[in-house]
């Protein structure tokens, strides 16, 4: 393998030596027709040669493209039954999906058009080319105008643009569109992972209804934050943005921010969360901070029994909403389910970097 790996890698540099090569021919047959028909007619003569060359190039460089251009690999041939089971069991594995083919086949059919064409009308082409490059030679040097002299100004710049545009088609075009489809693999494989970090197991959500449940919050609430996780899956989803305001009922719901003095914690940052009475009473009841579905469990609980307040903190890398629901007890009417929320990333005094 890594011998194969070297020769390939020698391939590609005798290639790009060849192209660089033929580049600087270019650059050097430029010069030349851009002196012949300064020479001729000065400034116009120049003009026309550039642009014949130029041209020859532009013609030579898109057969070579088309010539060289480069094809997904085909499928696997079926001769048997075996070879039949064995494509249906990839097909079954393979969900993704499959680059269009469509310009191959345009290509395809583009080329058999133009070699069909160039068979079958090959004598009038030499005529009509011969015409045209004596009409290049006419407008450059009207005294000593020939076909050859048209031809020269042309045919070499196309042959070399056919030659650089066919290897670098053959050689690196390819390389270039596995490279992209291998990216884009990579993109639709951490993007699959983030899915699935990101979002929260079902056993968790049953987990936090059966204790909101038994604290005595609402069923309405419980389902509310169950199909606000259920639903994010990514880093960017904030769903507790518009659960709640910041003060409800007679409740706050506070956010601070300070570094993370721990090194050991990738997060930078703690954020610390208070919930308390508006009034500074104290409260009996149990606190369910709400957490961004980044975190596994999603949620901290809190008893209150008669203190004024409500504490908890984790690590956090940026800001988000965070919900809390308080459970006031009490039988019928008196228990209370008090929702509230806070964007973290508009605390005031948070540290630089925080956002």
């Amino acid at each position: 393998m890594a011998q194969d790996d070297g020769e390939a890698k020698d391939e590609r540099q005798y290639t790009w030596r060849f192209i660089q090569a033929i580049f600087w021919i270019d650059v050097f047959g430029f010069s030349l027709s851009a002196i012949f028909g300064y020479s001729q007619s000065e400034y116009s003569g120049l003009v026309l040669a550039l642009l014949g060359s130029a041209l020859g190039y532009a013609l030579g460089g898109l057969f070579g493209f088309l010539f060289g251009f480069p094809r997904y690999t085909e499928p696997t041939a079926v001769s048997s039954a075996e070879d039949l089971r064995k494509l249906d069991k990839g097909a079954a594995n393979d969900k993704s999906l499959r680059p269009s083919t469509n310009l191959e086949r345009i290509v395809d059919w583009l080329m058999t058009m133009i070699v069909g064409a160039t068979l079958v009308n090959l004598q009038q082409i030499m005529e009509w080319s011969g015409s045209q490059f004596q009409a290049l030679a006419d407008a450059i040097s009207p005294a000593q105008a020939s076909v050859p002299q048209g031809a020269l100004l042309v045919l070499p710049f196309a042959i070399a643009g056919f030659l650089h545009l066919y290897l670098w088609a053959r050689r690196y075009l390819p390389k270039e569109w596995s490279d992209n489809e291998s990216l884009r693999r990579i993109e639709k494989q951490v993007s699959d992972f983030k899915t699935q970090l990101f979002q929260i197991r079902g056993a968790v959500l049953q987990t936090m209804a059966i204790r909101m449940k038994d604290a005595g919050v609402d069923e309405t609430t419980i389902e509310d934050v169950k199909a606000r996780l259920a639903s994010a899956q990514s880093w960017t989803d904030d769903p507790y943005k518009g659960f709640a305001p910041e003060k409800a009922d007679g409740f706050v719901l506070e956010a601070t921010v300070r570094p993370n003095e721990d090194k050991l914690v990738e997060d930078r940052f703690i954020a610390s969360f208070v919930v308390k009475r508006a009034d500074g009473a104290p409260f009996t009841g149990t606190v369910f901070f709400l957490l961004h579905n980044t975190y596994p469990v999603p949620y901290l609980i809190r008893d209150v029994q008669g203190v004024g307040e409500a504490r908890a903190e984790v690590p956090c890398e940026e800001g988000s909403f965070v919900g809390a629901v308080v459970a006031t007890p009490g039988a019928g009417e008196k228990r209370q389910t008090i929702k509230l929320a806070v964007d973290v990333a508009k605390v005031k005094d948070a540290p630089k970097g925080f956002s």
